[in-house]
């Protein structure tokens, strides 16, 4: 979505040099259009500042996240919040390697994969065990009506559950069927994926964003036709759950820490979603300092 790169033309204005005016210029043209596009989403997710000011204590489930090369916020409110597109992917190989040889170091790891939607809702790629992890404290993901799609060792099927937003707004209900777009955002006259899914559940609203997310099998995303064979392993974030235990959490994290952003030049890993998330506060100070120099700029 837009405010994530409200939030890096920002940061791209900060590290401009006095010298670097005509760069300043259009950051500063780019910074005024998604400002204004931002003001478009307020019926559709929380802002940035309704964001900012909500997110104390909370439990998203997951506490830290695996990616592509890219600034942690940006990994978290794409791969959380489902805003913006992918950074990059995580290739086959790595995903292989961390969920194999470095397992001891957390209790589940759940890999998500983007790049289709329908009319402008998000299509996610997943596993079973996404919805098994609580989505906040005691709160655990539920059907409102039909049934899981199919996924298993053996087979897995053009299926999808949908989030009760998407059902509201799109007027979907179990067994109507869809094809998927290419793409994050829907353009008229595309022509949509050869691909039609089913759906065989609707989710219970959560009041998040997973409400306006449309879920199938991993699987299919990665072997929609028209996506290249080539990344058909690939993934575009891995979810982590982190021991329950205080100490062995903390051994989890910095581990991966040290193997990942200190030791890789490819990949990120995000130690804490929650404190990613804390750095919201400042930075909705800083888009209003944004707004005035946006203003002032000659």
């Amino acid at each position: 979505m837009k405010q994530i790169l409200l939030m890096i033309g920002l940061a791209a204005l900060v590290g401009c040099s006095k010298s670097d005016s005509t760069d300043q210029q259009k950051v500063l043209a780019e910074l005024k259009h998604l400002r204004e596009e931002n003001k478009k989403l307020r019926d559709e997710l929380p802002t940035i500042e309704a964001a900012a000011t909500n997110l104390s204590d909370k439990n998203f489930g997951f506490h830290s996240i695996l990616g592509p090369r890219s600034s942690q916020l940006q990994l978290v409110l794409n791969s959380l919040f489902h805003m913006d597109s992918s950074p990059d992917l995580v290739s086959a190989a790595d995903y292989r390697i961390f969920r194999d040889k470095y397992k001891r170091f957390y209790k589940r790891a759940v890999p998500i994969a983007v790049g289709d939607n329908y009319k402008n809702y998000r299509v996610v790629g997943t596993t079973h065990e996404f919805f098994e992890v609580g989505y906040s404290s005691g709160r655990k993901y539920e059907l409102a009506m039909g049934e899981m799609f199919v996924q298993n060792e053996k087979q897995w099927n053009k299926e999808a559950v949908i989030g009760a937003t998407v059902a509201e707004k799109l007027d979907l209900n179990v067994n109507d069927k869809f094809n998927p777009y290419h793409g994050m955002n829907f353009r008229p006259g595309q022509n949509p994926h050869k691909d039609e899914y089913s759906i065989t559940g609707i989710m219970k609203s959560t009041e998040t964003p997973v409400d306006r997310v449309i879920w199938i099998p991993i699987e299919g995303l990665r072997q929609m036709d028209g996506h290249d064979e080539k990344y058909a392993g690939d993934v575009s974030a891995i979810l982590i759950q982190m021991s329950d235990n205080t100490s062995a959490r903390a051994f989890g994290v910095n581990s991966l820490d040290m193997i990942y952003n200190r030791g890789t030049d490819n990949m990120t890993f995000v130690k804490s979603i929650e404190q990613t998330l804390g750095g919201l506060d400042s930075w909705h100070r800083a888009l209003n300092e944004a707004d005035e120099i946006i203003k002032r700029w000659p």
